[in-house]
């Protein structure tokens, strides 16, 4: 059986790649501070009190490294997203069956888009067979399903 629905959607909006987290001058602290006391034991006072001073010294040169990191990285996501949008707005068939695809991927109904022509998408879904239906439903029985 074979039929066809004509769906219109609104038109969808860029999505928009959330910034890095802020981090902090005590965050940097705390994560050197983790990183040079590693290995050294709980009564090594005064290795404890170097490896804090040496953290306390390279913090902030690390929390500038991490931010530099995290911007470059947030960019190169943007510049990925910004590209993978263009495509999807200008109906490019395979970035646009991906996309409908992966959002079907959860959906229980087998639906599969097959194709784009223009701003028309072909999608194909697979209507559930009488094997795959209940037997019971309240109030119904299976012949008055079939019929309805």
């Amino acid at each position: 059986m074979t039929s066809v629905h004509l769906q219109s959607f609104p038109m969808a909006r860029q999505p928009v790649v959330p910034g890095p987290p802020p981090l902090g001058l005590p965050w940097a602290q705390a994560e050197a501070q983790a990183f040079h006391l590693q290995g050294v034991g709980r009564f090594a006072r005064a290795e404890r009190s170097a490896a804090k001073s040496r953290a306390a010294l390279e913090a902030p040169s690390f929390l500038a490294a991490e931010q530099a990191r995290l911007h470059a990285a947030h960019a190169s996501l943007c510049a990925e997203a910004e590209h993978w949008w263009q495509a999807l707005a200008a109906n490019d068939e395979e970035t646009v069956c991906e996309a409908v695809n992966t959002a079907f991927s959860d959906n229980p109904a087998a639906g599969c888009a097959v194709g784009v022509d223009g701003s028309v998408l072909s999608v194909v879904m697979r209507q559930q067979d009488l094997d795959a239906m209940p037997t019971q439903t309240p109030g119904l029985t299976p012949s008055e399903w079939c019929a309805s």
